[in-house]
This record gives C-alpha cells, sequence and structure tokens, in this order.
C-alpha cells in the first residue's frame, strides 16, 4: 500500500510528533465544527431576534444528543479499518469501507425520521418557553434534515482518518463553514428568512462537506477507495463496527442527555437565560475537543499498531495521548479562564 505525504504512517518511527500532527487537524476540525453552530446562533441574535437565538441555543444539547450518537459509532469504523490496515488484510479494509458508508447512509436516514418524528414533543419535554418555540422547532426539524450529511460526512472523515488522513476532513469543514456563514448572512440578513434561512444554511453546508468527504474516499487508492456500487452491510465488519462504536455512541448520547436535562431547567427562566446559557456552552465544548483530538488519535493509532502486534507502541501511545491530553486541557482551560 503506498502511502502518500497526507497519510501519517502509525506503524513505524517515532509516536510523539505524529500524534500531534494527526490530532491538531481533529482539534480544528472539531473546532469548526462548533463554529457552525456559534455562527448560527450569532447570526440569529444580531440579525433575527433574541427568540431566534434562544430557540437555535436550546436545541443544542437536543441535536447533540443524535451527531453524538451516530459520531460514535463512526469511531467504531474507524477502528474497523485501521485494524484490518495494521495486519495487512487489504481485502477486508475493502469490505469494512463499504460497510461503514452503507451503514452511515441507512443511520442517518434513520435518525433524520426519528428527529423529525419527536421534534414536536421533545421541545415540550424540555420545557422550550412560547415566544422562542416557534423558532426552535423550524430549526430543529430543518437540523434533523440535515443529519444524513451530517452521518455520511462523519463516517468518511473517520475512513480517511483510519489510514492517516486528517487533513482532507478538516478542508472539507472548512468548506463548510465559510459557506454556512456566507449562506446565513445572505438568507437570514439579505433575503430575510429568519430561523428557517439559518437552518438551511447549515443544511446546505453540510451537505456540502458530505459531498467532498464521499468524493475524497472515491479517488482514493485501493484497497481505501469507495465504490458507489459496492455499498452493502456485511456481517463481519458490522459486528466489529458496532462492538465498538455502539457502546461509543451511547456515552456520548448519555452524555448530551445530562445536558439536555440542565438546558429543560435553564428553560424554565425564560429565552435570555436561554441566550447566555448558549453563550457560555460553546467554551465547554472548545475544552472538550482539545482532549478529545488526542484521544481519538490514540484509538486510531492504537488500532494499528495492535492488529499488527506492536503492543510496546500501544502502550506508549496511551501515556503520550494521556500527556497530550493533560497539557491541552489545562492549557484551554487557563486561557478561557484570563480571557474572562
Amino acid at each position: 500500500m503506498a502511502r502518500t505525504r497526507r497519510h501519517i504512517d502509525m506503524l513505524n518511527g517515532p509516536l510523539a510528533g505524529k500524534l500531534v500532527v494527526f490530532a491538531l487537524p481533529l482539534a480544528l476540525a472539531s473546532i469548526l465544527q462548533q463554529l457552525l453552530n456559534t455562527a448560527d446562533a450569532s447570526i440569529a441574535g444580531r440579525v433575527v431576534s433574541s427568540y431566534s437565538l434562544a430557540g437555535i441555543g436550546a436545541v443544542v444539547p437536543v441535536t447533540a444528543m443524535f451527531v453524538n450518537f451516530f459520531v460514535g459509532i463512526s469511531v467504531g469504523a474507524n477502528v474497523a479499518v485501521a485494524m484490518r490496515i495494521g495486519s495487512g488484510e487489504l481485502q477486508r479494509v475493502r469490505e469494512a469501507t463499504h460497510t461503514s458508508m452503507a451503514l452511515a447512509c441507512l443511520l442517518g436516514l434513520s435518525l433524520a425520521a426519528l428527529g423529525l418524528a419527536i421534534s414536536d414533543p421533545v421541545l415540550s419535554l424540555i420545557g422550550m418557553p412560547a415566544d422562542a418555540r416557534p423558532d426552535a422547532l423550524v430549526y430543529l426539524r430543518i437540523y434533523c434534515a440535515a443529519l444524513p450529511f451530517l452521518t455520511v460526512y462523519n463516517f468518511a472523515a473517520a475512513l480517511l482518518r483510519a489510514h492517516g488522513d486528517t487533513t482532507r476532513p478538516l478542508y472539507a469543514l472548512l468548506l463548510a463553514t465559510v459557506l454556512n456563514i456566507a449562506l446565513n448572512l445572505l438568507f437570514a440578513k439579505c433575503l430575510l428568512w429568519g430561523t428557517a434561512g439559518i437552518a438551511l444554511a447549515t443544511l446546505i453546508a453540510c451537505a456540502a462537506s458530505c459531498a467532498l468527504c464521499v468524493a475524497f474516499l472515491m479517488r482514493e487508492e485501493e484497497p481505501y477507495r469507495l465504490d458507489l456500487r459496492a455499498l452493502r452491510i456485511r456481517s463481519s465488519p458490522l459486528k466489529d463496527i458496532l462492538v465498538i462504536g455502539l457502546p461509543t455512541g451511547i456515552q456520548g448520547s448519555v452524555f448530551s442527555l445530562s445536558n439536555t436535562v440542565v438546558q429543560a431547567a435553564i428553560n424554565g427562566y425564560g429565552s435570555a437565560a436561554i441566550a447566555g446559557s448558549a453563550a457560555t456552552l460553546n467554551y465547554e465544548y472548545y475544552t472538550f475537543f482539545a482532549v478529545n483530538a488526542f484521544t481519538q488519535a490514540a484509538i486510531t493509532f492504537t488500532s494499528q499498531n495492535y492488529a499488527a502486534g506492536k503492543h510496546d507502541r500501544c502502550r506508549r501511545i496511551f501515556k503520550l495521548a494521556l500527556l497530550f491530553g493533560f497539557v491541552s486541557s489545562l492549557a484551554t482551560s487557563l486561557i478561557f479562564t484570563a480571557l474572562g
């Protein structure tokens, strides 16, 4: 398997520098994803109304439950492909790739249907104030329609990262962020489409990043190349994906569920409190992204090296990831504390 400069060799050579090089685009990608939500909320508050800002802010923990679930499943896809790369099983790499993408399509459509069906009851459950409810409902429904694109993007990005490419998923998100901000201003400020326009801008941006990542996979060399005609779910890679991904996805959703419970309590204080909470929650996410980037790096590096029988490198990866995660968490916490 030929390696290009964009692919990191996880099985040979020094580890520390490679972990940092791998994790940095991951952290930046997570920040860009969060900036999509931040841009939506910021433009809603400045251009539309405080009710729009409150509505968008209140549903973020709800949408995060869906997002964290399929992101967790995509970790399973990353591990399944990375372990097959490490063991040199080229045909099984191809099978795992196509099973992962078929699962992504099925999962994304299922989550979208579920989200659209329960949007209204969920807002009642979290005590959404009446003045912000219309904005929250329209944003949540359009966001749910974007879930298939978000799911496929995250799975495609996970597969690219499985063989050491973290830069191209970042480029796709950079495009999505710029496009989202531009369309937000066009739809909300120029066309006066309000909250619906902001949500539609997010949907289009997600579709663009999804299409770009899928195109990257379709241009890969074998056995990484994605062939849409070969999309099907095979039992062996599916089992490996779900054994790792399902617990990870449930864990992420439970974490978001706790934020949803907190959000429900805040909702009782009205739209102004919701808007303030939405702004401060961003700081929590940014601190988490720095740590999570090294977690994801450790998962991918360990999967390849474990499958290759290089257990000493696995232990070194674990220690380095702990160290880098602690340092990055401390640094971001100090920065946000200093900024107030």
